[in-house]
């Protein structure tokens, strides 16, 4: 994980028992890693969760979550 967290540039790790996590909370730097990750496609069905990881942040982003039509899209 330092690894992922040194190439992006972006992000914290923690530590929840016996689990790290790498976490990512501003928009700004997800759209880090979102670029990457449309640059550089997932193979197989990674790649069709990507795309709707991207469909809904591009949601988050228009504040279409906000409101109830947006909340329940998906």
């Amino acid at each position: 994980m330092e690894k992922f967290k040194q190439f992006f540039k972006v992000g914290f790790i923690s530590k929840s028992g016996n689990m790290y996590l790498y976490q990512v909370i501003s928009q700004n730097d997800i759209c880090i890693i979102k670029k990457h990750f449309e640059q550089y496609p997932l193979q197989s069905t990674k790649f069709i969760y990507f795309k709707l990881w991207c469909k809904v942040l591009d949601m988050i982003q228009n504040k279409e979550h906000l409101n109830s039509e947006g909340f329940y899209k998906f």
